[in-house]
């Protein structure tokens, strides 16, 4: 009896953490989301881009820009756009073993964004961002 109720957990706990991290029945809902990304006419080396739900009860959705490109599957729906990409700044640090990372893009696109995006339902979506100083 003790074994069947700790599988019975385990199946649940299993459940919840699989929905929780969008692995559940929404996921025929996500949109495959992509465009180019520039920082002053230039392609974003690598960095981060995120769909955060004008919802704050909902999870923000994310990719990753490489080359100037990125993709992300996100929920439909209003969203605002953060994208943060970092860059080396100086010389290496003996300690470190690198160059300390500067964040390059401004907070008017990360921490205090002033993007945002209506996402269609579909099954793809097209979204450029051309960032400015």
């Amino acid at each position: 009896m003790a074994q069947q109720i700790r599988t019975a957990l385990l199946i649940v706990f299993t459940g919840l953490v699989l929905t929780s991290f969008g692995c559940g029945s929404s996921d025929s809902n996500m949109v495959s989301v992509s465009g180019a990304a520039t920082w002053d006419g230039q392609p974003i080396e690598k960095g981060d881009i995120i769909f955060q739900d004008n919802d704050p009860s909902v999870v923000p959705d994310a990719g990753k820009i490489v080359d100037g490109k990125y993709t992300a599957n996100v929920k439909p729906g209003e969203k605002t756009i953060l994208v943060y990409a970092t860059k080396a700044s100086g010389e290496v640090d003996p300690a470190m073993g690198m160059a300390p990372q500067l964040q390059y893009i401004p907070a008017k696109y990360n921490d205090d964004t002033e993007l945002s995006v209506t996402i269609p339902s579909g099954k793809e979506f097209a979204h450029d961002l051309n960032l400015v100083p």
